[in-house]
């Protein structure tokens, strides 16, 4: 007789871009605005799964036409990393819902292009190990 097992696995189908940039996180956010045609407004801090204390700043914008989440997430506080295997990152960027990937693909050159961003890279979900701190609830 075989074993049949299950597995079960959070759902990773969402963009993620590091974003380098000594920039505040209001000014980053209102150029980000500018330049991609969003409406990023702050929402509480959040906490990493690390950390209970909300110590990270957040920004949200919906786009229900493309049917698109955008967040915009401090790597950096006062208590530490929200993940500490990208410090390089002072932002991320995460993008949920229909063509996730592909959208954060086709964000990367208008993010580098903003007069206050360092370096924008795109971060391979699968490969993190800290993955489970971007499934935002």
């Amino acid at each position: 007789m075989s074993k049949k097992t299950l597995s079960i696995s959070e759902d990773y189908d969402f963009g993620l871009i590091g974003i380098s940039s000594h920039a505040k996180d209001y000014r980053l956010c209102w150029e980000l605005n500018q330049l991609m045609k969003l409406n990023l407004v702050k929402k509480e801090n959040i906490s990493s799964r690390i950390s209970e204390d909300p110590a990270f700043t957040h920004y949200i914008y919906d786009d229900d036409e493309n049917h698109l989440h955008y967040h915009l997430i401090g790597n950096k506080s006062s208590e530490g990393y929200f993940t500490t295997e990208i410090k390089q990152a002072d932002y991320f960027l995460l993008l949920q819902g229909d063509h996730a990937i592909d959208n954060a693909t086709d964000c990367l050159p208008l993010i580098n292009g903003a007069g206050t961003v360092l370096t924008a890279f795109e971060i391979d979900v699968l490969n993190l190990k800290t993955r489970d701190h971007f499934i935002l609830e």
